[in-house]
């Protein structure tokens, strides 16, 4: 089934009907017009029973389990987004520095592989 753009499959679902309850009187107690959908492969579950007809809770339940699922894929493509970049580019914090430049000591320490050198030799190109 398609609904605005995202796609999930009807056999995923577990789709009831039931009675509304609640005040209302006796036209919500006995129509089965409460809609629960249940998207098996995620776990997410939508319970709907604010219209008086069942088609329309049906509707209204299908539009907030397709928002939910488009909400939970696009906040999983947008972890896996910033652990890739968390991972090429560190965090930014102190412990994250490649090299130190001291002018004033003429001095460059590599801390990937704890070398000291000359900075004016580095200037040079004299490694």
């Amino acid at each position: 089934m398609e609904t605005k753009g995202y796609k999930f499959s009807e056999k995923d679902l577990e789709i009831r009907y039931t009675t509304a309850g609640g005040n209302g009187g006796q036209h919500q107690n006995k129509t089965l017009s409460a809609c629960h959908i249940r998207h098996v492969p995620t776990g997410i579950t939508v319970s709907i029973r604010t219209e008086r007809s069942q088609p329309q809770n049906r509707r209204l339940a299908f539009e907030i389990l397709e928002a939910r699922l488009k909400s939970k894929h696009e906040s999983e493509i947008h972890c896996a987004a910033n652990n890739d970049r968390k991972q090429n580019i560190g965090s930014g914090q102190r412990g994250d520095k490649v090299k130190t430049y001291s002018v004033k000591h003429d001095m460059v320490i590599d801390h990937l592989t704890g070398n000291k050198l000359k900075l004016s030799k580095v200037l040079k190109g004299i490694l």
